[in-house]
């Protein structure tokens, strides 16, 4: 259920980027790529920090959703940076 979240969040996330920023579609592959692959590594990296000490089993909770969108944003604003640096450069 969480990986599912996290896809979700990161499709969501990039989906927003992509229609805010993306002039073409491989940027808004790019976006949507982004967004997941950050929302899945917030929320793997993040996991341990977050981690509840009850035993009752928790579908979701809000260090999900601040793990998986902190993620995708971070993934999604280095991904822009160094596509603007090499837009720079060119």
């Amino acid at each position: 259920m969480a990986l599912l979240f996290c896809i979700v969040t990161g499709l969501t996330i990039g989906g927003l980027t992509a229609y805010i920023t993306a002039r073409d579609s491989a940027a808004l592959i790019l976006d949507l790529t982004a967004g997941i692959s950050g929302a899945i590594l917030g929320g793997w990296l993040l996991e341990p920090v977050f981690q509840t000490t009850s035993a009752a089993i928790h579908l979701l909770d809000k260090s999900d959703v601040f793990s998986a969108a902190g993620g995708a944003l971070l993934l999604l604003a280095i991904s822009h940076l160094l596509q603007t640096h090499d837009r720079a450069h060119q």
